[in-house]
């Protein structure tokens, strides 16, 4: 590689300064850019310095159970919409600052209007919405043909309210298999596992389930660790703990994302 030096008031020199301008511009709208498409404009969210340039496609056809890097944290809820109670999640991450990825079934959605319109608002405030099938069946009880069924009617649902399809996936209940993935392979769905669960619909007691997190962030590392938490947004005692839970977890110095960013996924998380 071969340098060359021009006078500063020269004619070259002027070119010379002019181009360096323009590049730099460039590279400042590119940075604005990346930082408005992958922010959102809230406090909590990916940015450049946290691996932006290291995205890749996430794979489908195998079991997502943990984010890529440590001091993350993914809140996902399970089984809405709830017309009672998702509302309550949505207000809490809002005044948080915070977005998380919401696995809807698709019979909830289609309740009713005021259901679609709950999952509408989640989608509009940036929220990453995701299949967790129509009926909330086990899949490996299912034959291939209605697992299809399962998979693209509630493709269809949130297509319907949002305008877009989900790529991301979660089992009904974590039950998979090899035919299982295999379909999921098929249908290039993103299958999302967890890596904490407090078992929220089995205790439904809000004492309990803070205490669960406050034990878990006691012995964990933000340096070290990263989180994919299963919550679930029907489940009323969720709805009424977790604006303090957010405050425990952000104390210890976890940052929330949603689960593409979790994965440091290049792709979009929609068709």
């Amino acid at each position: 590689m071969s340098f060359f030096v021009v006078a500063p008031g020269s004619m070259m020199g002027k070119l010379h300064l002019l181009v360096l301008g323009l590049f730099w511009a460039s590279t400042i709208n590119a940075r604005e850019l990346m930082n408005d498409v992958y922010n959102f404009g809230l406090a909590d969210g990916p940015s450049p310095g946290d691996g932006w340039l290291n995205r890749r496609p996430v794979d489908v056809g195998v079991l997502l159970y943990e984010c890529t890097r440590p001091g993350v944290w993914a809140l996902t809820f399970d089984d809405g919409p709830s017309i009672d109670t998702t509302p309550m999640v949505l207000d809490a991450l809002k005044e948080n600052g915070i977005h998380a990825t919401f696995f809807v079934i698709g019979s909830n959605l289609l309740k009713n209007g005021e259901s679609m319109n709950t999952t509408l608002r989640a989608f509009n405030e940036g929220h990453l919405i995701a299949s967790h099938s129509f009926t909330h069946p086990d899949f490996t009880t299912l034959s291939k043909s209605k697992m299809l069924v399962e998979l693209r009617k509630t493709s269809n649902a949130i297509h319907h309210v949002t305008g877009k399809r989900p790529r991301y996936f979660r089992p009904p209940y974590g039950s998979t298999n090899n035919d299982v993935l295999q379909v999921l392979k098929e249908e290039e769905y993103k299958t999302v596992y967890w890596n904490l669960d407090p078992r929220d619909w089995e205790s439904r007691n809000a004492t309990k389930i803070f205490s669960f997190f406050e034990e878990t962030l006691e012995s964990s590392d933000p340096a070290a660790d990263n989180f994919l938490s299963l919550n679930h947004d029907i489940v009323p005692a969720t709805a009424e703990v977790i604006a303090d839970l957010i405050t425990i977890i952000r104390a210890k110095g976890y940052k929330f994302v949603r689960i593409d960013d979790c994965f440091n996924d290049s792709e979009s998380p929609y068709w």
